[in-house]
């Protein structure tokens, strides 16, 4: 059993739209490949101008603190969306604090988390870091920011698990390649580390989540499924 927005098409909640994952899910929901797509909704502060499909629309915040609580972006997605992906991730050096990667990692996480759940999404897909781990220790000097960066990752993991969507799906990606939005430490990394395209953790985020969601279906129990670095870049989409 589908829901009926599902029957007739799956509606898909992006967060984090304009970073690389999240702009690489949009083209792939987008693409004219995707068929079973009835609309894409983004949440977030810049509207992208560059975009013109039917399917999709736009929902301007001026912050996604406490989004969850906003009763005019509440109506405007309860019941038209089915699947939620969370692409939102920031550095310390573009946040420009610890405290300030915090917000955007760990409290933007758990608001969009709380507001899909209120809509009716049934399922959760996250992009979350390899080695994430809500029990490390970790400082928010910058020497040890590798340390509250996992940290932060592995809380948010569980803000999202803790909402009790009927399926949630945790990807947890090692080094990615970013393309054109790459940093020269990321260029460099990509040559000795093992590294996975970003084009591929879209993909496996909307294949899994998709999954999730039209086998729980109506269902109210929960299941939680990790994919490590392994599974996504193993994963045939």
């Amino acid at each position: 059993m589908v829901t009926k927005s599902m029957s007739e098409g799956v509606g898909y909640l992006v967060f984090g739209a304009t970073g690389a994952v999240g702009s690489a899910c949009l083209s792939n929901l987008l693409s004219k490949d995707a068929k079973d797509v009835a609309r894409v909704v983004t949440v977030g502060r810049r509207r992208m101008e560059e975009l013109d499909d039917p399917r999709l629309s736009q929902i301007i915040v001026q912050s996604l603190e406490g989004v969850d609580t906003d009763a005019e972006v509440g109506s405007a997605l309860r019941g038209k969306v089915d699947v939620a992906l969370c692409c939102l991730g920031t550095t310390r050096s573009d946040a420009g604090s610890a405290a300030a990667f915090r917000k955007v990692d760990v409290e933007y996480v758990g608001s969009c988390a709380r507001l899909a759940k209120a809509v009716g999404v049934g399922s959760f897909g996250l992009v979350s870091a390899q080695g994430a781990n809500k029990n490390l220790w970790a400082s928010d000097l910058k020497l040890f920011h590798g340390l509250l960066y996992a940290k932060s990752k592995g809380i948010a993991e569980e803000l999202v698990v803790s909402a009790n969507f009927p399926s949630t799906v945790i990807l947890r990606p090692g080094l990615m390649r970013r393309g054109p939005a790459a940093r020269f430490g990321e260029k460099l990394g990509a040559w000795i580390l093992p590294a996975v395209d970003v084009e591929q953790v879209a993909k496996t985020m909307i294949d899994a989540t998709t999954q999730g969601a039209r086998s729980k279906g109506g269902a109210e129990e929960q299941t939680v499924r990790i994919m490590e670095m392994r599974d996504i870049m193993s994963h045939s989409v």
